[in-house]
Order: structure tokens, then sequence, then C-alpha cells
């Protein structure tokens, strides 16, 4: 289908050449390059369209509650940390959150938060967020959480709190830099030993994350306003 682009030459095999070179060697025209680039490029589009086609919302309904199970089966297995049915009704239902992302028509990843009480003042406890493997890495965990951040504003709740493993890295920096938590609890073997292959059957040690949703932190490290920075500020840093 490119013979009308292509120009063909011939030319002696130069000394040492591999013999199985016949000598000859395509030339591609200005048009071709231009088209096969335009190919190359409509392509990154359509698979960086495709990885951003994500929908988050609340999730509604217990045919969509059991998505949510299934993802928990899939991320940490079939183990005594399963989060029953029930509960994702109870969360819902009662000031808490069950959010969903999904692409396609299909749910991939979800956060699941429960409406509590801190000093007083109502809060959100986080207790999952999990994303399939194969949709990790495509910003959509940042996406489930910053609809969280959203709803919980809305309420005019200033804190969302959730547990995290201080010895996953990965999952540190996105709390602690990306989403611009802070962590000044340690909890000791918080949830036991669980069955869960995941936790290897060692302690499970957490640091509480403490999410200031409207704090000047938060909105910097989620790219919202920004806080401007004084002179005597930066100097004193």
């Amino acid at each position: 289908t490119r013979g009308a682009h292509l120009k063909l030459r011939s030319f002696a095999p130069r000394p040492g050449r591999d013999a199985q070179d016949d000598g000859a060697w395509w030339v591609v025209s200005e048009e071709a390059r231009a088209e096969e680039a335009k190919g190359m490029h409509d392509a990154m589009s359509g698979k960086r369209a495709a990885a951003g086609a994500v929908e988050v919302r609340h999730c509604k309904g217990l045919e969509e509650f059991e998505a949510c199970m299934g993802i928990e089966l899939a991320v940490w297995g079939d183990s005594d940390l399963h989060v029953p049915l029930p509960l994702y009704v109870v969360a819902e239902e009662t000031g808490g959150q069950v959010l969903g992302a999904f692409t396609g028509g299909k749910m991939i990843g979800f956060t699941m938060a429960l409406a509590g009480v801190r000093e007083g003042r109502p809060i959100l406890h986080s207790h999952m967020t999990a994303v399939l493997e194969e949709y990790r890495d495509r910003g959509v965990g940042k996406k489930l959480k910053l609809l969280q951040r959203e709803d919980a504003l809305e309420r005019r709740i200033e804190l969302v709190e959730w547990t995290f493993d201080p010895l996953e890295i990965k999952n540190a920096h996105f709390n602690l830099v990306r989403l611009g938590a802070m962590a000044r609890r340690y909890i000791p073997n918080c949830y036991g030993i669980t069955s869960s292959p995941l936790h290897a059957g060692l302690p499970t040690d957490r640091l509480m994350a403490e999410w200031w949703v409207e704090s000047a932190r938060v909105r910097e490290a989620v790219s919202l306003q920004p806080p401007a920075v004084s002179k005597e500020t930066a100097a004193g840093e």
C-alpha cells in the first residue's frame, strides 16, 4: 500500500557486509515519513485517551458493591481482611463513602470510607482503596482520592484519615507527597496477624495518614490553588 511513496535504489555491497544483504535498501519519501509519523501520533493519542477515559463516581446498589468485593479479592486475596457486602451498604447509608472508578462500564478500582468522629468533629476514615493491577500507574487512585476530597469539602468535613504500611515506599510517597497527607501516629500490629498473602504473616504495623483536605499543604500537593510563598517564608526555609 505504500508503493507510491517508496523508491528503490541499488548499490554495490560494501566490503564486509553480511552475505545475506542483497545490496538493496529502501528510501522513504518525505510524504511517507509524514504519513508514518501521523500514524504513530494517532496510535499514541489513542492509548493516552484509553488510559485517561476513567469515570469516578459514587457507587450505588448491591451489584456495584459486589464489584468492589471482587476487586478486594483480586488485590488482597481470600483473607480475613475481606469486607462483607453489608458493610458497604452501611458505609453508603450512614455518611460514609463507596466510590468507584470505571472504564468501558467495568469497575477497575474503588474507595470505601466510614463516617467517624475525632475530637468532636466529623471525619471520614478511608478503610480501603484498591485498583486492579492492570490499571495501576494511570492516575486512577488519585482520581478516587480527589473525588473523596471533593465530597468531604462539600460536606464540610475537614479530615480524612487512613492507615498505611510505612514499608510500602511507593504507597507512602503517594500518600505524603502526591496527596499531601501527614503522619503523626504509629500503630503497632494495627490489624493483628492476618491471612492475607500480602502480609506474609508479619505484624501489620501502620502509620495513620491525616489528610486535612482544606489545608494549604494539601491544596498545593493536589495542584489546587498552591499557596503563595512569602519572602520571609522563602528566606527562612
